[in-house]
């Protein structure tokens, strides 16, 4: 499980239909919160990455922004402007 705090990465990630230019196509992508109020993504690459996600103290309000079942089901937040 990659955690990924880089909105731009993300963004082409979805763009590219969860991949990355030269990487394998993960099992999904997880938007959340961390326990610092942090945005941040997960690339979820085989199942159990995705009970250790949604187990972890340090991940609030996990959503499933791609998937490769079901492709994007939404953007991903952008940064907010300081």
């Amino acid at each position: 499980m990659a955690t990924i705090t880089h909105y731009d990465i993300i963004r082409e990630m979805i763009d590219n239909d969860g991949c990355y230019p030269g990487d394998p196509r993960p099992l999904a992508i997880f938007e959340y919160q961390s326990t610092y109020g942090e945005i941040c993504w997960s690339v979820i690459s085989i199942e159990e990455e995705l009970m250790s996600l949604l187990t972890s103290p340090y991940v609030r309000h996990p959503e499933e922004i791609w998937s490769k079942k079901r492709g994007k089901t939404r953007d991903p937040t952008p940064p907010r402007s300081a």
